[in-house]
């Protein structure tokens, strides 16, 4: 509640004390919550649940009586008021409160749960699934399948169910309303079919301005899981698009919307069955100057994502026959599922209000993305029949705009909200689908999630999706130990002994949290002679932060170690810094490395890539190795004992030993920590690990 209500406490107190009989007596009559019905006939295959009057003044409350079973299918309704007490008009709506403007109200209302049911074990609006069939997944725990009901309230203690006759509540939106109820209906069966989950169903984190975070974008999509990003492009040289924040000098992980592009491409090269990734592009360009038009931003665009690899507006309204405007298309056929958008790409673009429509047209499916207006209001909503995607500074929309089956985003004003975990939280409630924050890092902000436990990027709001993946080949490594380096290494690898006579060349790319790291921590492509700290070794290593990939090695054992580090990132075309122009990607961009070894095993080289396809030499051979280096792998070292790091190597391969394919952390035939103080293991997938 607001800070107003400190002043009523005083005012109820002084009430009591003056007639306390009469008020405690009213009170108590009036309070009696929790009035639950239970089905006649609890073997019945259709069930009816209903409770009047759920408690007001709790977050959370058990209904351990009303139980749900693996295999049900089942539909909640709900209605009437509560009083939340205040000042003036107190009654709300339970379901959809609004306030007295109108507006939909961000707090006082419903809330429920069903484990393995509703989102990912949150209270969640009970407006969210209302009248939609959910589904009890056949492996949900069912220990945990009870209703938990609860109120959305920052005071809760003196909430009730008082003055319904004399209080309708802002804007009358409680006249003729009875108190609140809830309703659920279940049919038992025993064949499961549970629904798929579509792109309106999730929610997101989404990375505020990409391109000015300290976290490389490429780590951002692989090691950080996020899958919406955002790009804000100025005109620079003809077909070409700068981006930065406000002035090309800015920092920017990537300079040009080629560059970005680039390594956007990278990534789906390096994870092509990815789960469908949103690029918003906040324009500001004129769409009227010819070098910079419509046609040419989607020209640049096509160049690195081929169409078929792209959801478009177009194919949203085409795919509707029965849907004239785009907000037909997403009512009454809606957006697809997350199977057919795998491995593809939604785009989205903001910015003026007057330059949008030079992009997408009267309909809005002229070009490739979709356009998304701000919303600030329900008639911000309705006077954009070309939109279903919109851009918010607050959370109260996002509810009513995922009812219509659109698509949110709120990404905050200034000073950001993204930066507080309770806007965050506020979000989730409110259903806002992208949920744009600065807050990039979970190991610093663990509220800054949407993730599961398996590492998949979403959360659901009407099933669990506890149980999804997003397929890939990812090896982590969680170091915690010293740094590979000097006359004594202290890491962990895994590794395979190879025989002499072949020659072999690996192949990786390797992510890490490229933030609140020790900047020489290291994830390496590795051959040793032996398991000895001081063995002779070649290795090319991606450092964790602020430095590019390296070539380290140690030609004869316990002796100093060589490092040779890449210089491959171009510099862009222009100079905005005195004397020197800036490299078109941040320094640390480049995560793709390749190690080769001869086949007598005593000569080794490496190289380097940022998109895993064009490869640039780091070293050239070097040989004068007395033994080969026949333990061959990947080796990962925090540089620091008391704290660990993680490295997620991805599409790990030999390509000497092509029937392996793609290593797990199961296909080295050895691991071993290594040298002083060295501790840490090795698992596949980038979800939580052992």
């Amino acid at each position: 509640m607001k800070a107003f209500r400190e002043k009523r406490v005083g005012l109820v107190v002084s009430i009591l004390i003056v007639g306390n009989i009469f008020s405690i007596s009213a009170a108590m009559a009036d309070d009696k919550f929790d009035i639950v019905t239970l089905p006649s006939n609890p073997n019945a295959s259709t069930l009816v649940f209903r409770i009047d009057k759920p408690d007001p003044r709790s977050a959370v409350h058990k209904y351990p009586t009303i139980k749900f079973h693996p295999g049900d299918d089942l539909t909640v309704t709900a209605g009437g008021c509560v009083n939340h007490q205040g000042s003036g008009r107190t009654r709300s709506r339970y379901v959809d409160p609004i306030q007295g403007n109108g507006q939909p109200e961000s707090r006082y209302r419903g809330l429920i749960k069903i484990p393995g049911v509703t989102a990912d074990n949150r209270m969640i609006p009970i407006r969210s699934i209302l009248g939609r069939k959910l589904v009890v997944p056949a492996n949900a725990d069912a220990t945990e399948l009870f209703l938990r009901l609860g109120y959305d309230d920052d005071n809760l203690d003196d909430n009730n169910y008082d003055s319904i006759e004399s209080d309708l509540g802002p804007a009358d939106q409680c006249k003729g309303r009875p108190n609140a109820w809830v309703k659920i209906e279940v049919h038992r069966h025993t064949n499961l079919v549970v629904p798929e989950a579509h792109y309106n169903d999730i929610q997101q984190k989404a990375s505020h301005n990409t391109f000015e975070q300290d976290e490389a974008l490429m780590d951002q999509l692989i090691y950080h899981r996020i899958r919406s990003i955002e790009f804000d492009i100025h005109g620079s040289s003809a077909g070409e698009w700068g981006v930065y924040h406000q002035n090309p000098g800015d920092h920017s992980v990537c300079r040009t919307l080629s560059a970005c592009f680039e390594l956007v491409r990278a990534f789906h090269n390096g994870i092509p069955d990815h789960e469908v990734v949103t690029i918003g592009l906040d324009v500001k360009a004129d769409f009227r100057t010819p070098a910079h038009s419509a046609k040419e931003l989607d020209a640049l665009i096509l160049k690195h994502i081929p169409e078929a690899q792209i959801f478009t507006p177009d194919m949203m309204l085409t795919g509707c026959p029965q849907a004239g405007t785009l907000h037909e298309a997403a009512e009454k056929c809606g957006w697809p599922t997350l199977t057919k958008l795998r491995g593809k790409f939604i785009l989205f673009m903001t910015g003026d209000k007057d330059n949008l429509p030079r992009y997408g047209g009267q309909t809005g499916t002229k070009g490739l993305a979709f356009l998304m207006p701000d919303a600030n209001s329900t008639d911000d909503i309705g006077k954009h029949p070309d939109a279903v995607m919109f851009n918010m500074t607050d959370d109260f929309l996002g509810g009513q705009i995922d009812d219509w089956k659109f698509i949110s985003r709120n990404w905050g004003s200034t000073p950001h909200p993204g930066l507080t975990q309770d806007w965050y939280a506020r979000s989730l409630l409110n259903r806002v689908h992208h949920l744009a924050t600065n807050k990039i890092s979970e190991s610093a902000d663990p509220w800054s999630t949407t993730r599961n436990s398996k590492g998949w990027p979403f959360s659901c709001m009407r099933r669990s999706c506890a149980e999804f993946r997003e397929p890939d080949n990812i090896i982590s490594a969680i170091p915690k130990s010293g740094d590979i380096d000097g006359d004594a290494d202290s890491f962990i690898f895994r590794f395979d002994e190879v025989g002499a006579g072949k020659e072999h060349d690996w192949t990786a790319f390797v992510s890490d949290a490229s933030r609140y790291v020790n900047d020489w921590a290291k994830g390496c492509l590795m051959a040793r002679e032996s398991t000895a700290a001081g063995s002779p070794y070649f290795a090319v290593c991606r450092p964790a932060d602020n430095h590019p990939e390296t070539v380290q090695f140690r030609r004869n054992a316990n002796e100093g170690t060589s490092e040779i580090q890449a210089d491959f990132i171009p510099f862009e075309n222009i100079t905005v810094f005195a004397g020197h122009a800036p490299r078109l990607f941040d320094i640390d961009s480049a995560i793709f490395m390749k190690l080769t070894l001869s086949a007598d095993g005593k000569c080794a080289r490496a190289f380097g890539s940022l998109d895993g396809d064009h490869w640039v030499m780091i070293s050239d051979w070097v040989c004068g190795f007395k033994k080969p280096l026949i333990l061959q792998g990947i080796a990962a070292s925090s540089h620091d004992t008391g704290k660990a790091i993680r490295f997620m190597f991805g599409n790990v391969q030999n390509m000497a030993a092509p029937q392996k394919g793609f290593y797990h952390w199961s296909s080295f035939t050895q691991g071993k920590q290594i040298g002083l103080s060295a501790n840490g293991h090795f698992f596949d997938g980038p979800e939580a690990g052992p």
